[in-house]
C-alpha cells in the first residue's frame, strides 16, 4: 500500500480549504498513493462561532465531495476530522470518516480526547463546543486493518495499544497540532506510538496560521513499525506519500515480538487511584475505555465485582470476629458499602448497574460470592437472636435480605440522583439502614405488641 498525508493550511474559508484539498488529494493519487490521510479540520479550522458555523452532517456537501474524489479516483481516504452537526446533540463532534475506492462510507470516528489545554497563554476548551466520542474504531482499507484517531488522541498511549490489539496494522492520525507543543513533541510521539504498537502511522497536520490564534506545527509524516520517519513534509501545503511495507511489518513483529510478549494476567487497572469518571462517562451508557482493558464486558464486570465483593466478605468477616453490638456490627458492613459509593461513585455504579441488568447469569455464575455475603449477614441475626436482642420469629435469611434489600435502594437512588448525596446525607443512610433492620427484629415491649 501506497500511503499519503496532506498538509494544508485551512482557516475559515471553506471554499478555498476545499479547492486545495481536492488538488491536493488529486495530486496523491496521481504519484500512486491507494491511501490518502486529510488533516483535522481540513473543511474549517477557526474559533467555536466559525466551526458551529460551518459544521455539516455526514451527508453534508463536504464529505459528499471527498467521497466523489474517493470513488473517481478509486482510493481510500481519511477525509481528515470535520465539525459534525450531530441530530439530537446540542455540541459537534470532530469526527474523522474513512471513504472507500467505491465513495462508501466505511467507518466513522468521533474524537474521544479533548483538547482542553492552556499553551503559551492561550486557552483551548475544544470540549466547550464539542462533545468527545466513546468508541474506538479499527477499520478495513481494501484487507489492512486502519485504526482511525484524531490530534490530541495520540496523547493516549492506552488508545493506540486497543488499536494494535485489534489488529490495526496502520493508524492515521489527522491533526491540526500547535506549533509550540509540535516543535518538541510531534515527531516523537508519532515514532513512539509506531514503535510501541508496531504500525504504521499516518499523520496529515495541519500548517501555519488560521485565526484567531491557531498556528500549527505542520510536518507531517509518516513512520513504519520501527520508528523510521519514511516521509516528512515541508513547511507549506503540500502532500508527502511512502510505500507501507507490510512484510517489513510482519518480520519486526517476529523478531520483537512486544506484543505478543504482553502478560494480560498481570495487568490490573489502576481503579483505587483514579475514578472511573476518568475513562467513563456515564454508567450504563457509555464506559468509554474501561472495557478495552478487558477481553470483553463480561471480563469487566466479574473483575469489578470479584476486586469490590471479596472486599465487602472480608470487612464483614472482621466485622463479625470484632465482637460488639449487633447495631454495631450491621452498622460496620452498611457503612462499608455506603462509603465505597460515596468515595467511588463511579465504580460502583457500574458494578451495581451491569449487576442488576445481569442479574440471571450474573448471580449463577457469582453464587458462591452473593450467598457467603448473605450468611455472614445471617449469622450475625442469628447469633443476636440466639442473645436475645432480636426476635426468633424472623428468619435470618429473610432480615439479610432485608438489609441488602434496604442498601440497595439507597444506591439506586443516589444513582439516579432521587436521593440526596451531601455528606450528612451518607451519615443518615447509615443509621436509617441499621435503625429500620435492627428496629424491626428488636423485641417490642409487651404493650406494643398487636394482639392476635
Amino acid at each position: 500500500m501506497r500511503a499519503a498525508a496532506v498538509q494544508l493550511n485551512s482557516t475559515g474559508d471553506y471554499e478555498r480549504n476545499l479547492e486545495v484539498a481536492e488538488r491536493l488529494v488529486r495530486d496523491a493519487a496521481g504519484d500512486g498513493a491507494d491511501l490518502v490521510v486529510l488533516p483535522e479540520k481540513w473543511t474549517v479550522l477557526g474559533d467555536a462561532e466559525t466551526l458551529r458555523a460551518a459544521a455539516q452532517p455526514l451527508d453534508g456537501p463536504a464529505l459528499t465531495a471527498a467521497a466523489g474524489w474517493a470513488r473517481e479516483l478509486g482510493i481510500h481516504l481519511v477525509a481528515g476530522s470535520i465539525a459534525e452537526r450531530v441530530p439530537g446533540q446540542e455540541k459537534l463532534s470532530n469526527t474523522s470518516v474513512l471513504l472507500g475506492p467505491d465513495g462508501e462510507r466505511l467507518a466513522v470516528y468521533r474524537k474521544i480526547h479533548m483538547f482542553d489545554v492552556d499553551v503559551d497563554e492561550v486557552a483551548y476548551r475544544e470540549s466547550a463546543a464539542e462533545e468527545p466520542g466513546d468508541e474506538i474504531v479499527v477499520a478495513d482499507a481494501g484487507g489492512v486493518p486502519l485504526g482511525l484517531t484524531v490530534c490530541y488522541d495520540l496523547r493516549f498511549p492506552e488508545l493506540y495499544r486497543i488499536l494494535a490489539l485489534r489488529e490495526a496494522r496502520v493508524v492515521t492520525v489527522p491533526s491540526a497540532f500547535t506549533e509550540r507543543t509540535g516543535r518538541d513533541h510531534w515527531e516523537v510521539l508519532l515514532r513512539a506510538r509506531a514503535v510501541e504498537n508496531q504500525v504504521f502511522i499516518v499523520a496529515a497536520d495541519q500548517i501555519g496560521e488560521a485565526p484567531p490564534h491557531y498556528r500549527s506545527f505542520g510536518r507531517s509524516l509518516i513512520a513504519d513499525p520501527w520508528g523510521v520517519v519514511l516521509a516528512e513534509a515541508p513547511d507549506r501545503e503540500c502532500f508527502v506519500s511512502a510505500e507501507l511495507d507490510f512484510s517489513s511489518q510482519d518480520r519486526i513483529r517476529q523478531s520483537l515480538p512486544s506484543l505478543a510478549n504482553r502478560r494480560e494476567g498481570a495487568y490490573r487497572w489502576p481503579f483505587h487511584s483514579a475514578r472511573v469518571s476518568d475513562v467513563a462517562s456515564e454508567a450504563g451508557v457509555a464506559y468509554g475505555l474501561v472495557y478495552h482493558y478487558f477481553d470483553s464486558k463480561d471480563q469487566m464486570l466479574n473483575e469489578l465485582f470479584t476486586e469490590r465483593w471479596s472486599l465487602l466478605l472480608d470487612t464483614s468477616e472482621k466485622v463479625q470476629e470484632g465482637g460488639g453490638s449487633v447495631r454495631e456490627k450491621l452498622g460496620g458492613v452498611a457503612g462499608f458499602i455506603i462509603e465505597s459509593y460515596r468515595h467511588e461513585p463511579d465504580l460502583m455504579k457500574v458494578i451495581i448497574v451491569e449487576v442488576t441488568r445481569a442479574a440471571n447469569s450474573f448471580g449463577r455464575t457469582h453464587l458462591a460470592e452473593i450467598r457467603q455475603a448473605y450468611e455472614l449477614i445471617e449469622k450475625i441475626v442469628a447469633d443476636a437472636q440466639a442473645a436475645g436482642e432480636f426476635r426468633k420469629d424472623v428468619s435470618p435469611a429473610f432480615a439479610s435480605m432485608l438489609f441488602y434489600g434496604a442498601i440497595e435502594q439507597l444506591l439506586t437512588g443516589w444513582i439516579f440522583e432521587v436521593v440526596p448525596g451531601a455528606d450528612e446525607d451518607f451519615e443518615h443512610a447509615k443509621e436509617l439502614v441499621v435503625e429500620t433492620i435492627c428496629g424491626g427484629l428488636e423485641p417490642r415491649p409487651a404493650a406494643e405488641r398487636v394482639p392476635g
